[in-house]
């Protein structure tokens, strides 16, 4: 069940979303055209994409690329609820970013595989 949901918008589309969930609770992520950065701030879990899993704990954070992914929240002794924060790395918000200024890190991983 969600219990509190907040998110702020950027050109009209979601930027950044903090999430509080009480468990039993599936976790639904599809983000086909963006990357994104995910912390954890209470809980623990393993997200699941289609190919790998990654288990993540309280205070840990991961950045995921393109894709769909899911997670089981369960319920855990001494965890009232779990709050995870959401920061959606779009395309067009990494272009404007650096539109003005590119650093060499991003040109230097153009064409190759991480």
């Amino acid at each position: 069940m969600i219990v509190n949901h907040q998110h702020f918008n950027f050109h009209n589309k979601c930027l950044i979303e903090k999430v509080k969930v009480k468990a039993p609770f599936r976790f639904e992520l599809d983000f086909p055209m963006d990357a994104c950065f995910i912390h954890f701030r209470e809980g623990k879990t393993t997200i699941n994409g289609t190919t790998e899993q990654i288990s993540i704990r309280a205070q840990e954070s991961v950045v995921l690329k393109c894709g769909r992914y899911f997670s089981n929240l369960q319920p855990r002794s001494g965890i009232e609820a779990y709050e995870v924060f959401v920061v959606h790395l779009s395309k067009e918000l990494l272009t404007e970013i650096y539109q003005k200024e590119v650093s060499a890190f991003p040109k230097t991983m153009v064409g190759q595989s991480m």
